[in-house]
């Protein structure tokens, strides 16, 4: 899908980079990957807003925001529609459907857990390093988080 974009951006764990370097080293970081060639120098979030209005605002660009958690994020890094060209795309992820109803978002997408088959096999490739790997000792401890995680979600 991203050939089809003039400009990409994939801005990683928001929240934490928000609370740890704030909204400005975000609005920076978005601009740097769609405009790589540029160099922009603001301070405030007011000065970003400006920024990636004017400058993407002819832009047909894809931007994937993972784990938003204010509606400050959306806000600062996407503004409004016409921040974007036609055909641009936003893509935000975030545990709070509240908050992408408020900001008036489209489309949301709701997905579906995976069956505990899958999500065992999941759970044994991220912990063991490899589906292969031999975890047959691990083989109940593993179906007990898996079984665990389920429940939580």
């Amino acid at each position: 899908m991203s050939p089809h974009f003039e400009g990409k951006c994939f801005l990683a764990d928001i929240r934490e980079v928000s609370n740890k370097h704030g909204l400005v080293s975000l609005q920076k970081q978005l601009l740097f990957q769609i405009l790589p060639n540029e160099c922009f120098n603001f301070f405030n979030v007011h000065e970003g807003n400006a920024i990636i209005s004017r400058r993407l605002s002819s832009e047909k660009v894809l931007v994937v925001l993972d784990d938003v958690d204010n509606l400050q994020h959306l806000k600062y890094l996407v503004g409004r529609r016409d921040w974007f060209s036609l055909g641009s795309r936003i893509i935000v992820t975030t545990r709070d459907e509240h908050l992408l109803r408020s900001y008036r978002i489209d489309d949301v997408y709701k997905p579906t857990t995976l069956n505990p088959n899958d999500a065992l096999r999941l759970f044994n490739l991220k912990a063991f390093d490899g589906d292969t790997m031999s975890k047959y000792d691990f083989i109940e401890l593993s179906e007990h988080v898996v079984r665990y995680a389920v429940l939580e979600t």
